[in-house]
């Protein structure tokens, strides 16, 4: 499961020092997100596979204070399970909506919801189950940010709390009463320190993690993400964004995530 930060949803830089998007005319944002993620799980029931999402969005800037958007998208998951020769591949729809509130002209807080399709297919060698089946998942975040200066230096903190569900029931696959409901609940804690070039900005994104839910694959409850990125201003309209990010100290885990944001702001 790859849940999104929400650094393509920032309100125009005239409003607070974060992220710029725009100039002060622009109302309006389209954007567009491309990630994907190589993970594993090295536990004895582990999994080793690949996440790709594609999302794309359209905002609006309701008033200064204000901005209201919705999202739609694509997700696929592959991977091969541990211990037995069995595959799991998942594809689905992405909607949902999104908004966010400046507090003042050093915070602001945003919220997010989603909802996505899943069709999942098990592949594996007679007698072992292989078949069909649908999921649905629900997934809600929302996060403060504070933003800041220290002489040439962009900084900004960052707090919330993310929290999703999955229901499916593989029944026919592998047996009556095998309903397959996944939660998982996640506290972040982070930062960033940026730096103008001209028209580039290179950024370092630290945040921890801790699981709220009781993780059911053997791994540990707490992770540190460990990034770099830039982003790219070709106007005050247009910009883009490139970034990678691994995932320590959570034990059994290997989850590196590759991603590209551009924005157009009109």
């Amino acid at each position: 499961m790859t849940l999104q930060d929400f650094s393509s949803n920032q309100l125009p830089q005239h409003t607070y020092g974060g992220l710029a998007a725009g100039s002060p005319g622009a109302r309006w944002g389209l954007w567009g997100d491309q990630s994907g993620s190589f993970l594993k799980n090295s536990t004895p029931v582990g999994f080793a596979g690949n996440s790709e999402v594609g999302l794309a969005g359209i905002d609006y800037l309701a008033d200064p204070k204000w901005l209201v958007g919705v999202t739609a998208g694509y997700t696929h998951a592959g991977f091969t399970l541990a211990p037995a020769p069995i595959s799991r591949d998942a594809n689905g729809a992405v909607v949902g909506p999104y908004a966010a509130y400046v507090l003042n002209s050093n915070m602001a807080v945003n919220a997010t919801f989603s909802y996505t399709a899943l069709d999942n297919t098990l592949s594996s060698p007679a007698p072992l189950p292989a078949g069909s089946y649908h999921s649905n998942r629900l997934t809600g975040a929302t996060e403060l940010d504070i933003f800041g200066n220290y002489q040439a230096i962009k900084l900004t903190g960052y707090g919330g709390y993310v929290y999703a569900w999955e229901g499916g029931n593989p029944g026919g696959i592998i047996g009556t009463g095998s309903a397959n409901n996944v939660r998982f609940g996640a506290i972040r804690l982070g930062g960033e320190a940026a730096y103008d070039i001209g028209a580039f900005e290179p950024y370092i994104p630290v945040t921890f993690e801790y699981e709220t839910t009781n993780p059911n694959d053997g791994t540990s409850r707490a992770a540190l993400v460990l990034g770099g990125g830039f982003r790219y201003k070709w106007s005050e309209t247009l910009t883009g964004e490139a970034l990678v990010e691994t995932t320590e100290i959570k034990t059994h885990t290997r989850d590196v995530l590759i991603g590209a944001k551009l924005r157009w702001s009109f």
